[in-house]
């Protein structure tokens, strides 16, 4: 009996609670309006409406589509206004906002009911380009500054930037790093807006140009017929980068057999990124070294000889044609001194001439010098040029220099000089001795004038006056 009651009392709770939730979802349905609507019966005739489609631009806030219904010439408010996608038969369930076309309906009841449309158009903004459109490969990102200008806060017009080069098609919103003409593409994923105009220097345009790499080869020495090995040296590579990035890299070919100083530079480098700027480096192919003798002198040359060169020389003397004509040379040219004496004098000839720029280095033998004198030398080339040469090493007998040229060699012993140093270096002796002489003379009288006075004085006859 009491679990009876007990179900009882259960049931008639229930209910009472459907009752009650039937009620509250009736007393605030938006829609019980249309019940009574449905009620009351209309004669469609009567009604005037303004079905006109109406559009507004997005500005973040909603937007209604006005309608003035008139019913027998009175205002009429008795309907609702609903709205939904164009497309898609949900209605809404508020006051649209984003920018979209809308359907609209006019709802009385189920037998008088209009529609129209409403749209809401996306706000036009600007796209502005800023920042240098051209930039030198630095392996880093470059990009164009891209703003949007005239968005409603907080909006987020979800702008995707799209660099597209000639080679190089980035990812979306991905900045690019290689060289390449890049053309810019600016979208909106934000329906609210649209790209209205687009301002700036160069807008929807970068460039990446290459930037310069300096190539070339160690200079290098090597014996005639060794096979060089280069060592190529890069100047201008970026931030890691190195020759494993270049396809292909520089090489380096050389097929000269013949001694001389020769001047190359790399060749064939390939790279999307460097721009290639080959220096010349120098290859030695090492001197030649030609021994000849001139009477009792021992005479060597060595320099970049061409396989053909012949080499003379002969000692000559002031009354050889090659002297006389040297010396008028030495002489036109005010480069002689009084008392300058040759006193070794060679002629050298040469039938090919060398075939790189480059100096004789000359070294004679048996050359007498004497210590006390300065000495210089004189080489009048086949043009008539006179070089003079004060610098040269000895080592013995052996002289070495120099020469710019070959021609007739004079080693000529400064006497005038020297004897100018040796006799003003004993005139100031003598004069320091003079002086010591003159000094102490000057003392020994005076010391005998002094004494003679002092017995003069002792010898002086005392006279008493009364």
């Amino acid at each position: 009996m009491v679990k009876k009651l007990k179900n009882a009392i259960l049931f008639f709770l229930f209910a009472l609670l459907t009752c009650a939730l039937t009620f509250f979802i009736y007393a605030f349905n938006p829609l019980k309006d249309t019940c009574f609507a449905e009620a009351n019966t209309y004669d469609e005739a009567d009604f005037t409406v303004d079905l006109n489609p109406q559009s507004y631009e997005y500005n973040a806030e909603p937007h209604d589509y006005i309608v003035t219904i008139l019913y027998k010439g009175e205002n009429f408010s008795d309907y609702i206004v609903n709205y939904f996608e164009i497309g898609n038969t949900d209605f809404l369930d508020s006051t649209p906002v984003q920018a979209n076309n809308y359907g609209v309906e006019i709802y009385v009841n189920e037998t008088i009911k209009w529609f129209t449309s409403l749209t809401i158009t996306p706000k036009p903004i600007t796209i502005n380009y800023a920042g240098p459109h051209e930039y030198s490969y630095s392996g880093l990102k470059h990009g164009r500054t891209i703003t949007a200008v005239g968005v409603i806060s907080p909006d987020d017009v979800g702008m995707q930037i799209e660099y597209e080069g000639v080679t190089n098609l980035m990812p979306v919103n991905e900045i690019p790093v290689n060289v390449d003409e890049y053309l810019i593409t600016v979208t909106l994923t934000n329906q609210n807006y649209v790209i209205g105009s687009i301002i700036g220097e160069e807008t929807g345009k970068l460039t990446i140009k290459k930037t310069d790499l300096t190539v070339r080869a160690e200079d290098i020495i090597i014996q005639p017929g060794e096979t060089p090995n280069f060592k190529l040296l890069y100047s201008g590579f970026v931030l890691g980068d190195d020759e494993t990035c270049l396809k292909p890299a520089p090489s380096m070919s050389f097929e000269e057999k013949t001694p001389g100083k020769y001047y190359k530079a790399p060749s064939g480098g390939s790279s999307p990124n460097y721009n290639f700027i080959y220096e010349e480096s120098s290859i030695i192919i090492n001197l030649d070294k030609i021994e000849t003798k001139a009477q009792d002198h021992s005479f060597t040359l060595i320099a970049f000889l061409d396989p053909d060169f012949d080499f003379k020389v002969s000692k000559i003397t002031s009354s050889d044609e090659p002297f006389k004509k040297a010396n008028e040379t030495i002489r036109a040219r005010g480069m002689d001194t009084y008392m300058d004496k040759v006193i070794y004098a060679f002629d050298t000839s040469q039938s090919v001439r060398v075939s790189r720029d480059t100096k004789y280095k000359i070294q004679i033998s048996d050359i007498q010098l004497n210590n006390i004198f300065a000495y210089k030398l004189f080489i009048v080339d086949e043009l008539g040029l006179v070089h003079e040469i004060r610098k040269f090493s000895r080592s013995g007998d052996t002289i070495s220099f120099t020469s710019p040229e070959l021609g007739t060699i004079f080693v000529v012993e400064m006497q005038l000089r020297t004897y100018l140093i040796i006799g003003i270096s004993v005139g100031v002796v003598l004069i320091i001795i003079a002086f010591f002489v003159f000094t102490y003379v000057k003392f020994v009288m005076e010391k005998k004038n002094l004494s003679e006075q002092n017995r003069r004085r002792r010898n002086k006859t005392e006279y008493k006056w009364d």
